[in-house]
């Protein structure tokens, strides 16, 4: 970034991950002048995360919190976006659970009459589509409302965007570069209102944040190959299966690591 005469917005947005983006679409619909300010990296959460959509969580198969509000508003905005960069990256498909667990299949069975069944979950015992491929013991749960959501991509494609809108400027930022004041903030050539971190676990790192308790976390995924899973499913079960895109091709994934301290 070279050094320019000051320009002021309303915010300034630190890192493009996941979260800031989506925090640059929401002020460019609301018509907030903003700069988006990256520091690249390879091992971003948001570029390795698989962007599974699930309805249904956990072993005793509970509503994601606050689901019938925030699963219809997301889907909405990513249209709306999708329609503006004339690209896909939301994909509804069922999610495959096998039951493998007796008591969990009780539990689940004797609730089948809450609001989690009919529109968010189905209970299956036998499905010629997978039947053969996975392992289970009472059937297989569906999630109806589920999906994929091609993070890389929808990234990727919003960088150019706000790079077409010069909002965007790569840099690597060190603290001693933020001047805040009473009413404003500045960094290098750029003077805001407000400044907002979309760090991640970066944010553990920085002076500012360090009396926040963090408790950083990691998933583990790898690629396979299988002829005969279906594509047209996520499948999961203390992990998930999901389609690349390509022929035969998939990514699985491991469940979370917690108290995890590596790279702070």
């Amino acid at each position: 970034m070279k050094d320019k005469n000051t320009q002021t917005v309303d915010v300034l947005i630190v890192g493009m991950g996941l979260a800031g983006c989506n925090m640059a679409w929401h002020l460019h619909q609301s018509n907030k002048s903003f700069i988006i300010i990256d520091s690249p990296k390879d091992n971003i959460c948001s570029t390795v995360a698989a962007g599974l959509i699930n309805p249904v969580t956990g072993k005793k198969l509970i509503k994601t919190w606050w689901l019938d509000v925030f699963f219809p508003y997301a889907k909405d905005y990513y249209q709306n976006i999708e329609g503006i960069l004339n690209s896909k990256y939301w994909f509804d498909k069922n999610i495959v659970r096998p039951i493998t667990d007796t008591e969990q299949f009780n539990d689940v069975m004797g609730r089948f009459g809450d609001d989690v069944f009919g529109i968010n979950l189905d209970h299956e015992s036998k499905n010629s589509q997978f039947d053969n491929e996975i392992k289970h013991k009472h059937g297989f749960w569906i999630s109806k409302t589920g999906g994929h959501f091609q993070i890389n991509n929808f990234l990727d494609d919003s960088k150019k965007f706000f790079q077409s809108l010069n909002c965007y400027f790569e840099h690597w930022i060190e603290e001693k570069e933020i001047k805040i004041n009473s009413d404003f903030v500045e960094l290098k050539e750029f003077k805001a209102k407000k400044i907002i971190f979309c760090t991640g676990f970066y944010a553990a790192k920085n002076g500012l944040f360090k009396e926040l308790p963090f408790r950083p976390t990691k998933g583990e995924m790898l690629k396979i190959q299988s002829p005969t899973l279906s594509a047209d499913f996520i499948y999961n079960k203390n992990g998930f299966i999901l389609s690349k895109g390509i022929q035969n091709e998939f990514v699985t994934g491991a469940t979370f690591s917690h108290n995890l301290d590596e790279g702070l």
